[in-house]
């Protein structure tokens, strides 16, 4: 049983003449096999006329990888079907009698196919030029039986209709051997299965923004419960204090408010985080007036300038650098604080959850009173 993609139930496909396929695709091709429903492209097209250029959609109803044997598009066609030869345009017979013009089946696989070929090239063989495997499309008609000559861009190897649906698999096969222009077409290795999934199903992820995160919680940092404000100020009645919250609570902003106070009380004050963008972010967002008074690093930029002002070599590996990051650069400020006597009066730390045990001893020597001195922990 061949796999479909999207997973979902056979079923859930609305029209019956492409669940009738998909089903006998996915019942008959082998276990190794990819099924592609109602794939959908969009690409960039000229206007003739004055060169403008425009987005041109479509979809290929089926999109078939058999790694035997190639890949095929199939697009199909339900319902009764009428070819006009005279004007070759083609029509759905409607259930009043009427016909409705249709698209060009023919024409319609044979653009999903270049499309579908050159996003692949693009993605695995763009040195190359070409696919080393074989390609093709066809047309099924699966509420319909056929007579006579087939019509230009036909062909009866790449034309399926109602009785081809008890061997599909075998006729898909079938199509993609006449598309070869080889007596065997090259079996899918499996670099190509990878460049086709990444082709015409790229990892597509949504990252989320810091500046944006971090502006949400600027906003429910206003929206503060009075409860919240409330435990604020009863912490400023202690020099040291630890607080925990859940993601959106409005942490960060508490440790900028914090770091705040400790300058406004006269106290030369370190924030520091774990995260070198909010760090630049926390810097930015400070007025003008705190420049001064508070110091804004994140953890490895503060281990790296200590270094600096010891003379002491800072230089992370290239390849491999987790085990610098997480002890050697620790235990080289520890080392750099033994030989540079700056000091803060107050530290306040943001990200405290993404500190390692090992780090806090650094902390508490880069504070004036040591492990007696003001410190906060968001």
């Amino acid at each position: 049983m061949a796999r479909l993609i999207p997973k979902i139930s056979i079923d859930e496909i609305t029209l019956k003449p492409e669940r009738d396929v998909g089903r006998a695709l996915v019942e008959k091709l082998p276990n190794d096999c990819i099924v592609y429903h109602s794939y959908p492209w969009l690409r960039p097209e000229r206007n003739d006329r004055d060169t403008k250029t425009f987005l041109k959609e479509g979809e290929a109803d089926f999109v078939i990888v058999i790694p035997s044997h190639g890949m095929l598009i199939l697009e199909v066609k339900g319902g009764t079907i009428e070819y006009q030869p005279e004007d070759r345009l083609w029509a759905r017979v409607l259930d009043s009698g009427k016909l409705k013009h249709i698209t060009d089946p023919f024409e319609q696989g044979r653009k999903s196919k270049h499309h579908l070929k050159e996003e692949i090239i693009k993605e695995g063989y763009a040195v190359r030029g070409s696919l080393p495997f074989t390609i093709g499309h066809a047309v099924i008609f699966p509420d319909c039986e056929y007579r006579g000559p087939t019509p230009p861009g036909a062909d009866a190897a790449v034309l399926f209709s109602s009785q081809d649906l008890a061997f599909l698999d075998r006729r898909v096969r079938d199509a993609l051997n006449h598309w070869c222009p080889v007596p065997n077409p090259k079996r899918l290795e499996a670099d190509d299965l990878r460049n086709i999934q990444r082709g015409i199903s790229p990892a597509f992820q949504l990252l989320p923004v810091l500046f944006r995160q971090v502006e949400e919680q600027e906003e429910k940092l206003f929206r503060l419960t009075e409860e919240q404000v409330r435990t604020l100020e009863l912490l400023s009645q202690w020099d040291r204090a630890a607080i925990e919250g859940v993601a959106g609570s409005g942490k960060t902003m508490l440790a900028r408010a914090q770091a705040q106070r400790f300058a406004d009380a006269g106290k030369r004050t370190l924030l520091v985080c774990y995260n070198k963008a909010l760090a630049a972010w926390l810097r930015d967002s400070l007025p003008e007036t705190y420049a001064e008074s508070i110091t804004v690093r994140h953890f490895h930029g503060l281990c790296r300038e200590w270094c600096n002002k010891a003379a002491i070599p800072f230089a992370p590996p290239s390849r491999n650098s987790d085990q610098f990051w997480r002890s050697e650069a620790p235990a080289m400020l520890l080392d750099a604080l033994d030989l540079v006597h700056d000091r803060f009066d107050a530290v306040v730390v943001d990200e405290g959850q993404d500190f390692y045990p090992d780090w806090w001893l650094s902390l508490e020597m880069l504070n004036t009173n040591t492990d007696l001195g003001c410190m906060y922990v968001f």
